[in-house]
C-alpha cells in the first residue's frame, strides 16, 4: 500500500498535507501525533471513507477509490475506536462478522473462511467463551473479541484506532503480543496511538504528524529524540533505554 502527496481539505483548512508514505508486509507502523493531528483523517482516507483532495493510496497498484467496498473489505480490515456493540450475540457470532468481505461461492473459500475464523479464535484466547453472550463480558475481553472479528477477516492489512485505549496494562500487553503474531504472519499493522511511550516499544516504524504533516518517518531508533518529541507534542522530555526497552519521561 502506498500514499502518494495525499492531501484533504475542508473549506480553506488542510486536514492533509502531502502526506507519502508506503507500509510492508510483517510490520507494525504507529500514527503518532497531537489531537487534530490528521490521524484518523488518514485512516479514513485509506478506508476509502473519503476521498483526497489530491494525491492518491494504492493498494496492489490500484487507487483505493476504483474499489468496490467488498473489495476493500477483502484487503483491510478496520478496528475502530469504538470498542461497543449495538446488539448482543455469542462471542463466536460477532467475531464471525468480520468475514463479511470473504469469498464463499467454493468449498475451497468455505474451508479457508473457517480456517481463519479458528485461528482467529484461538489466536485471541476466545474457544473457552466462544458460547457466551458479549454483554457478560469484560472491557480486556470485548477488546480481544472485537481484535478477533478484525483477524477474522484474514486481510492483509489491518487498521486500528486506538486498540489499545482504556485497558489496563495486561490486556495491553495481550492485544500487543496478538498483533506481534499477525505481523509475524504477513500481515501489515497500521494504528493510531495517542500513548507514545506504548507506540515506541512495540512499533517497527513510526510516522509522526502535526498539522496534518509528515514531520518524521522511520524506526524507532531514527527518529525518537527529545527534540522531535517537543517538536510535535510541545512537551520537554528526556529518554532512557535500558534492555531494548525505552523509558519516557516528561517534564
Amino acid at each position: 500500500m502506498r500514499d502518494r502527496s495525499v492531501a484533504y481539505r475542508v473549506q480553506n483548512s488542510n486536514l492533509l498535507e502531502d502526506v507519502s508514505f508506503t507500509l510492508n508486509e510483517g510490520e507494525i507502523v504507529s500514527l503518532i501525533g497531537p489531537n487534530g493531528a490528521g490521524k484518523s483523517t488518514l485512516l479514513k482516507c485509506i478506508l476509502g471513507i473519503i476521498k483526497p483532495t489530491s494525491g492518491n493510496i494504492t493498494l496492489d497498484g490500484r487507487d483505493i477509490q476504483s474499489l468496490s467496498r467488498v473489495s476493500l473489505a477483502r484487503h483491510i480490515a478496520y478496528l475502530s475506536q469504538d470498542k461497543k456493540l449495538a446488539w448482543p450475540g455469542k462471542v463466536k457470532n460477532i467475531v464471525a462478522l468480520g468475514q463479511f468481505g470473504a469469498d464463499t461461492n467454493s468449498t475451497k473459500s468455505t474451508l479457508a473462511t473457517c480456517s481463519a475464523l479458528n485461528k482467529a479464535m484461538k489466536l485471541c484466547q476466545l474457544d473457552e467463551i466462544a458460547n457466551r453472550s458479549v454483554a457478560s463480558l469484560s472491557g480486556g475481553e470485548l477488546a480481544r473479541v472485537q481484535f478477533a472479528r478484525a483477524i477474522a477477516s484474514d486481510t492483509p492489512y489491518l487498521l486500528a484506532d486506538e486498540p489499545f485505549a482504556s485497558l489496563d496494562l495486561k490486556h495491553q500487553k495481550e492485544l500487543i503480543k496478538i498483533m506481534r503474531t499477525c505481523a509475524q504472519q504477513g500481515t501489515c499493522n497500521l494504528v493510531v496511538m495517542h500513548e507514545l511511550s506504548l507506540a515506541v516499544n512495540f512499533s517497527d516504524r513510526l510516522i509522526w504528524l502535526k498539522n496534518g504533516k509528515i514531520v518524521a518517518e522511520g524506526t524507532v531508533e531514527e527518529t525518537l529524540t527529545p527534540e522531535r518529541i517537543f517538536e510535535v507534542f510541545e512537551v520537554p522530555s528526556t529518554i532512557s533505554c535500558s534492555g531494548g526497552f525505552y523509558n519516557l519521561s516528561f517534564n
